[in-house]
């Protein structure tokens, strides 16, 4: 949290129980940066340890980017883009009431000038298919196979 409000950014928890029209309204407000949702997601392994240690969270997050949102999950080879506020909010529901999520509202500090805040542009896209295919042969013509 420290380092958000060190570039004028606050945190907000939204309750579990906020409802879509809700969401939408959050996502609309004119200092909404981004969503950071925490998710239940089931532990890699056993079953075993899923029962004794119970499930593992996993940190997904939303930004406005456009007239849409993209979704930035790790899981995922790319963003997901949503349309509009109304499709990120209904996904975000989802996770509210499916996963146990949990969701946390960045919005821009009221004293914080705007243009010190990072957008969307400041984010590169991802590779595409053939950068990384590239990316991969030159790692294993550059790496010996001994260490």
């Amino acid at each position: 949290m420290l380092a958000l409000q060190s570039i004028g950014l606050e945190v907000r928890w939204l309750p579990a129980r906020s409802t879509a029209a809700e969401l939408r309204a959050t996502c609309a407000e004119p200092r909404t940066r981004g969503i950071v949702a925490n998710i239940s997601s089931p532990r890699l392994g056993s079953h075993t340890l899923s029962a004794l240690l119970g499930p593992s969270r996993h940190w997904l997050a939303f930004r406005p980017h456009g007239s849409g949102w993209l979704e930035l999950d790790s899981r995922h080879d790319a963003p997901t883009v949503h349309q509009d506020a109304s499709a990120v909010a209904a996904r975000m529901e989802s996770l509210l009431r499916r996963e146990h999520g949990q969701l946390l509202h960045v919005i821009a500090s009221e004293a914080a000038p705007s243009a010190a805040l990072p957008t969307a542009d400041d984010v590169p896209p991802p590779p595409s298919p053939r950068e990384s295919d590239a990316a991969m042969q030159f790692a294993r013509r550059n790496v010996s196979d001994d260490g």
